[in-house]
């Protein structure tokens, strides 16, 4: 028993096989040489038909029980006839003709027709002609379930195929019957965000043609353009696009003087709310944008097109102070003008207009000042003739700027007391003085561009001149405002850091020195003689004086401009008195505390708070 039922078990698997590995072979049934007589053929079917006579023609209908992909495949002999072979849908109570396919009598033996997307439910017409009678031949019927397939008819807005995340194939099909076919998809935007898409087509098969539409305010606008050459790569990432949520969008494709060529299209999406939402092609429509986000855009044209695009955008100035603008750009032809406006007595005022070109630098940054809190700021970005569908990207930075390096050197020549001058920060001193150069260092300070150091011989009257500007952290100066460095001179130096926006982070305590060659000396060192490495930990409302021993050169007169001072880092943890050093503990954390000559030899006491 046992033997017996592993024949049958193993019988039946025999048959399982062969019947995945052969197609189900089916004659011709005569008269099938209408519509109404169509054959009905299913997935797996191979047919042995024949045409009879001269005018003979023979139909096959399939329905469609699932969406998907319905492949023919036909058998003849070489050399023998040519075929024509029609695939037609019966939609809407008429048989429209899908596609069209002439098999010459030369081509091989098998040939494999181009894919029909097919929809469920609907009975498709295959219809077989020869160029004489009495011809042979085989059809081979495939049939694939597959959601991710082209389906006709999808040639118009209302009527194309809707695509999510993910890989479809499509097919153009064309005949003198069928001219002009062409494959809409619609993808529904399920958030604001990029929509990107890959087609993908055989070298050198045919030149496309694929344009982007967005239903907007009850028209279908025109967004992109992309044409692809025959002989470009067979992967094109095509220009993406910003989508807003529940916004409709199309894509259309067209190949050119060729039929039966098939394609892909992987299409992705990518959630983002900075990103270029179109039509912000007006004031009216400008795209509100954050203050220090960098948003995506892009110029929505082929290059020499008609299709001119321009991007709008609005800022909200959140501060008073200034703006940073950042454009940057990838490498490639023609310009791209950038006008700034601002929104002022029912107005719109031009502020800038810069053109860029693209040819050039990839990268560009413009600043504007005077920018009033709560007002209106409008950025248009527009590409020229020449330029083609150009990504980019785009940023505002507005920031409330600090004092000018004319207000601080004004207040220092006036000795007046301000916040932007502190020791701490740049810690400025001397790095060498001869008797005709002086040495300058100081520390970085984050976020300076750049420092100017400004200066002049010591004395009543005596105000800074500018001598240089430096991205370094170090300088030498052998003239003040032309004139060089003497020797046995009292000098006096300041650094101010500079942010990108040209206003003063901070500016250094002046730095008296004396340059050598006669009696005048400056102090070496500054030691604490009653600190331990450098430490020190104190107790809330407690207090604590500082005692300091200074190295002096022997036999040298120290001119005395100021006398040793202290700072500290943070006030609202401990204060200290600027000439006495008495340190008073006001709330627990933990600062710094300074403690620097005239010429810019420093300590500096860890101290916390208890």
């Amino acid at each position: 028993m046992t033997k017996k039922m592993f024949f049958i078990m193993f019988i039946s698997l025999c048959i399982f096989s062969c019947s995945k590995v052969y197609a189900y072979e089916v004659y011709e049934h005569e008269n099938n040489d209408s519509y109404e007589k169509a054959q009905p053929v299913y997935s797996g079917y191979e047919v042995i038909g024949k045409i009879n006579e001269r005018d003979d023609s023979d139909y096959y209908k399939f329905k469609a029980e699932d969406n998907g992909k319905l492949t023919v495949t036909l058998k003849h002999t070489y050399d023998d006839t040519d075929w024509r072979i029609y695939v037609y849908m019966y939609v809407n109570g008429k048989y429209e003709e899908v596609q069209y396919t002439k098999v010459n009598s030369t081509d091989s033996e098998v040939y494999t027709l181009p894919f029909v997307g097919v929809v469920k439910g609907n009975t498709y017409y295959i219809n077989v002609e020869s160029g004489y009678y009495a011809d042979k031949y085989n059809l081979l019927f495939d049939f694939q379930k597959n959601e991710y397939i082209e389906r006709e008819f999808n040639d118009y807005y209302d009527e194309a195929t809707d695509v999510h995340v993910g890989t479809y194939e499509g097919i153009i099909n064309w005949s003198v019957n069928l001219s002009g076919d062409c494959d809409y998809y619609r993808f529904m935007a399920p958030n604001n965000g990029i929509l990107k898409i890959k087609f993908l087509h055989k070298y050198a098969d045919c030149d496309w043609t694929i344009t982007y539409f967005m239903y907007y305010d009850g028209k279908y606008e025109e967004m992109h353009e992309k044409r692809i050459e025959y002989v470009d790569s067979e992967m094109i990432e095509l220009p993406y696009i910003g989508v807003v949520k529940n916004s409709r969008y199309y894509i259309k494709i067209r190949n050119h003087y060729s039929s039966g060529d098939s394609y892909k299209l992987v299409v992705d999406f990518e959630p983002s709310e900075y990103i270029e939402k179109e039509f912000n092609d007006s004031f009216v429509t400008a795209n509100p944008i954050e203050n220090n986000q960098k948003y995506y855009g892009i110029i929505g044209k082929e290059a020499y097109s008609y299709l001119n695009d321009v991007d709008y955008y609005i800022y909200n100035a959140v501060v008073d102070g200034a703006i940073k603008m950042e454009f940057e750009h990838d490498y490639s032809s023609g310009e791209i003008i950038l006008d700034v406006f601002v929104y002022d007595e029912y107005t719109y005022k031009p502020i800038d207009s810069y053109e860029v070109e693209l040819d050039s630098r990839t990268k560009v940054e413009r600043y504007y000042y005077d920018i009033k809190k709560g007002k209106n700021y409008y950025f248009k970005i527009k590409g020229d003739y020449y330029c083609g569908s150009e990504k980019y990207s785009f940023k505002v930075f507005n920031k409330r700027i600090g004092k000018y390096s004319s207000q601080v050197i004004k207040a220092m020549d006036d000795e007046k007391n301000i916040d932007e001058i502190k020791f701490g920060k740049l810690k400025f001193n001397t790095d060498g003085v001869k008797n005709n150069e002086i040495g300058l260092k100081w520390k970085k300070v984050p976020s300076a561009k750049w420092y100017v150091i400004y200066g002049n011989e010591c004395g009543k009257g005596k105000k800074y001149k500018y001598i240089k500007s430096v991205s370094k952290l170090k300088c030498k100066v052998k003239k003040i405002d032309g004139i060089k460095i003497k020797k046995a001179k009292n000098y006096k130096f300041t650094c101010l850091a500079i942010d990108e926006f040209g206003s003063v982070i901070t500016a250094a305590k002046t730095v008296h020195v004396s340059t050598t060659g006669g009696k005048l000396g400056n102090i070496k060192e500054i030691n604490l003689t009653n600190i331990n490495n450098k430490k020190l930990n104190m107790k809330t409302g407690g207090t604590y004086t500082v005692k300091y021993k200074l190295n002096k050169p022997k036999k040298k007169i120290i001119a005395d401009h100021r006398g040793v001072r202290f700072e500290s880092s943070n006030s609202k943890i401990a204060k200290v008195d600027a000439k006495k050093g008495k340190i008073t503990a006001v709330k627990k954390g933990s600062c710094k505390i300074f403690v620097y000559t005239q010429n810019g030899c420093y300590r500096v006491i860890s101290l916390k708070v208890e």
